[in-house]
């Protein structure tokens, strides 16, 4: 491939130049249009080469000539001839990916606002070429549509439809659409309760980025907001797994970075920073952490995190035995989510796990039991089986135990144990349950003690036999 020479790149400059003067426009103006950014369609006009490669240089001047109506192959450069390139449609994509963004745009307010904006019959009937890459953007969006509403098997399929036709387009690798399928895909598996396989979802979000973003020869990268994203629910899952040294790698990542982020995802930033303070009994950073990501919630109306965050402020409070503002803080989250849509129901369980646990420690054993018994119900009503689930027949479990009734406890006990028999639960997350379980068997299941007290040893160390 021959390389462009700098008479050929100032030729071509003042030629852009001048299209751009005819119709009046600043580069600021065109910037916009192109979503090249204004340094470099400057250096383009002054003949100077962008891009990594004469593809990438091509592609660049090709999109600045597309927004003006000008033609680059009208200057009679025979180095242009013998650039085997793919010109892209830059008007019509430009068109057709705002009309996708827009009802993407749609579907989330939809979600958030619980009102019906007609965002899918909107989609059905959006014109676009069915055999292009674009039928990346319509499954995910169907898949996002299904994802918020709590239909996840089917949000899925329409998300595996999107990544299969994915692998056939590589020159739609710009959207960054293997990412965003995989990134939602995560959060389906996180809301099943079955974190690992959300954290490996996590993972081929972030190679697929990765990937992406080497992409040449292609308009700008859309979506960087999305890395940072990814990365929180890296670290968040990370966290719930108990692998708080990669964990807190990636939150240090995070907090480096945060001046580049929406105030959305700063708040997910601070919880996280949070949590890490709070383990490394840090409890005066902790709390302020809190408060910052509580201050970005409100101002993004980010309400799931300020859930989540107001139930971390909470038990920082507790563990510096300001009692009364932790509850306080436990209380403002089962107000606020029980006016909210299902998904925070997460977030209420653990508030009312949280409360319970702080009557516990007060001696306060018949308050304990109304909140875990308002959470149980929660959970039934909403067939709710996820994680904070679990923490909350543990958190019975040692209530009965401390009540001296080891029957009630066991069968609290026994019943998480069947969940990570059978929902695929990470056995060793919860390994003191097997120990609790062996004490609650003392003197009335021989045999049952010294069999969860062998799963337990097994579990505690993986080299006892």
């Amino acid at each position: 491939m021959k390389t462009f020479h700098s008479v050929i790149r100032q030729k071509i400059g003042q030629y852009l130049r001048q299209l751009r003067d005819e119709q009046k426009l600043s580069l600021d103006q065109v910037a916009k249009l192109t979503d090249i950014n204004r340094n470099k369609l400057n250096r383009i006009e002054h003949g100077h080469k962008v891009g990594r490669s004469d593809d990438g240089y091509l592609h660049h001047i090709t999109q600045f000539a597309n927004v003006l109506g000008g033609d680059i192959q009208s200057l009679g450069i025979t180095e242009i001839d013998h650039i085997n390139f793919k010109v892209f449609n830059t008007k019509d994509r430009t068109k057709t990916e705002y009309l996708f963004n827009s009802i993407e745009h749609k579907i989330e307010l939809e979600h958030q606002m619980g009102i019906n904006l007609h965002s899918m019959e909107q989609l059905d009937k959006l014109d676009f070429n069915r055999n292009s890459g674009y039928g990346i953007m319509y499954f995910y969006l169907r898949g996002l549509f299904q994802y918020h509403k709590g239909n996840y098997e089917r949000a899925e399929n329409e998300l595996m439809k999107a990544l299969n036709i994915n692998k056939h387009y590589p020159d739609f690798q710009y959207l960054n659409m293997t990412a965003v399928c995989h990134h939602t895909i995560s959060q389906i598996m996180y809301y099943k309760g079955d974190i690992e396989s959300a954290l490996e979802e996590i993972e081929k979000a972030l190679l697929g980025y990765e990937y992406e973003s080497k992409a040449e020869d292609a308009p700008p990268l859309q979506r960087t907001s999305t890395y940072w994203a990814i990365l929180i629910n890296k670290a968040s899952y990370l966290e719930e797994l108990k692998r708080y040294y990669e964990c807190d790698e990636v939150i240090n990542r995070l907090i480096t970075h945060i001046d580049l982020m929406i105030d959305k995802y700063k708040t997910g930033v601070y919880e996280l920073k949070a949590k890490l303070e709070y383990r490394r009994k840090h409890y005066e950073s902790a709390v302020e952490s809190s408060l910052l990501g509580i201050s970005y919630a409100l101002c993004s109306s980010h309400f799931r995190k300020y859930l989540s965050i107001c139930n971390v402020l909470g038990n920082i409070l507790m563990e510096v035995n300001d009692l009364d503002l932790a509850e306080s803080s436990y209380k403002a989250v089962i107000e606020l989510s029980s006016a909210l849509d299902e998904q925070y129901i997460s977030n209420t369980v653990h508030a009312y796990v949280s409360l319970g646990k702080l009557m516990f420690k007060q001696g306060e054993f018949g308050k304990a039991m109304e909140y875990y018994q308002s959470g149980t119900n929660i959970c039934m009503e909403k067939k709710y089986s996820g994680g904070k689930y679990i923490e909350l027949l543990v958190a019975i479990g040692d209530l009965m135990y401390r009540m001296k009734e080891s029957q009630k406890a066991i069968q609290y006990f026994e019943e998480v144990n069947y969940i990570i028999k059978h929902k695929n639960r990470l056995k060793l997350e919860y390994v003191e349950v097997y120990f609790k379980l062996s004490m609650c068997y003392i003197g009335i299941d021989a045999n049952k003690e010294q069999e969860y007290m062998r799963i337990y040893q097994k579990l505690k160390d993986p080299f006892h036999y």
